[in-house]
C-alpha cells in the first residue's frame, strides 16, 4: 500500500486504476467502486461502456482482474482513513466474519431512496448516502461490540438494525449540516477531505444516540461529550481572546487526512446553530 503522501484519491499517482479513475470517472473512486461492483456482479454487459481512453490505458490487461483489484483497494483504502479515525485496526471483513463478495453486496444493495431526505441527492447522491449509512451502520455495531467487550460491559449493545434507524434519523435531522458546526454534509468530496461527513456518538460508542459531523470537527471533539465541548471551546477563546466569527461554508483547514495541503476555497456564509 502506498504512504499517505503518494495516494492521489485511494489509487498511487500515475498507476493504472488512478489513470482510469481520472479519464473515465472525473477522479471519483466512489463512482468507480459503484462501476467495479456492477461488473463483478454481472459481467461486462451489466456496466455502460466506458469512454474511449478506458481501452487504451488498459493495454491489454484483463478486465475483470482490474476491476475485483479496483473494489478491494478502494475499500482497504476506506479502512485506513477509518483506522485512522477511530484509532483502532478497523477491518470490516475480517471482524464482521463474512466473505467479501458478500460485504460488497450488503453495502451496495441500499435500501429504496424515499429513506433519505431530498438534500441527499444534490451532496453526493442518494444512493451513495444509502451506501454510506449501510457502511457506518456496521461500522458502529461492530465497535459497540469491541467496546462493551474491551470494559466488560453488562448491557447489551445497540443492534445492527438499530444503528442503521439511527444513522438514518441522524441524515433526517441533520437538514445536510453539521450538527456542531452546521457545515455542509457532502459525499462528493473525497474521502481524505477533512468536511467529509463522519458519524459523531454523543454519548459514547455504545450508544445509538448519533449526529452527523464533518471529520475535523468531530476529531477535535474527541472523547468530550456536548457540555465538555463547549466548555473547552469557550476557555480556548478566553485565553487566546478570541472573538466570535462566522466561517464560511467552505472553510477547510489546509492539510487533508491523505495527499498534499491544499488551499482553502472562499465560500457563502455557513449556518450558525445555537444550541443553548
Amino acid at each position: 500500500m502506498a504512504s499517505n503522501a503518494e495516494l492521489n484519491g485511494p489509487f498511487q499517482k500515475g498507476s493504472r486504476a488512478q489513470r482510469v479513475c481520472q479519464a473515465c470517472f472525473n477522479g471519483d473512486p466512489a463512482a468507480m467502486q459503484q462501476y467495479a461492483v456492477g461488473y463483478i456482479s454481472g459481467g461486462y454487459n451489466n456496466v455502460p461502456r466506458l469512454p474511449e481512453p478506458f481501452k487504451k490505458i488498459m493495454n491489454g490487461h484483463t478486465y475483470r482482474k482490474f476491476w475485483k483489484g479496483v473494489a478491494r483497494h478502494i475499500q482497504q483504502n476506506f479502512q485506513q482513513h477509518a483506522k485512522a479515525h477511530v484509532r483502532e485496526d478497523f477491518s470490516v471483513a475480517q471482524q464482521l466474519a463474512i466473505p467479501w463478495d458478500a460485504l460488497l453486496a450488503q453495502a451496495t444493495a441500499a435500501p429504496p431512496d424515499e429513506h433519505l431526505p431530498a438534500w441527499t441527492a444534490t451532496q453526493g447522491g442518494l444512493a451513495r448516502w444509502n451506501q454510506w449509512a449501510r457502511f457506518q451502520a456496521y461500522r458502529c455495531w461492530k465497535r459497540a461490540l469491541d467496546t462493551a467487550e474491551r470494559y466488560k460491559s453488562p448491557v447489551a449493545p445497540p443492534g445492527k438494525a438499530e444503528f442503521r434507524a439511527a444513522i438514518l434519523r441522524a441524515i433526517w435531522e441533520s437538514q445536510g449540516r453539521g450538527f456542531f458546526s452546521g457545515f455542509p454534509l457532502s459525499l462528493s468530496l473525497p474521502w481524505g477531505d477533512p468536511r467529509y461527513p463522519s458519524v459523531e456518538h454523543l454519548d459514547g460508542a455504545q450508544s445509538a444516540n448519533i449526529v452527523l459531523e464533518i471529520r475535523v470537527v468531530n476529531d477535535m471533539k474527541s472523547i468530550n461529550n456536548e457540555r465538555e465541548l463547549r466548555e473547552l471551546i469557550g476557555h480556548l477563546a478566553f485565553m487566546h481572546n478570541i472573538k466570535p466569527r462566522q466561517l464560511p461554508d467552505g472553510w477547510r483547514p489546509m492539510r487533508d487526512f491523505s495527499g498534499p495541503p491544499q488551499t482553502a476555497p472562499a465560500a457563502p456564509s455557513a449556518i450558525i446553530i445555537n444550541r443553548e
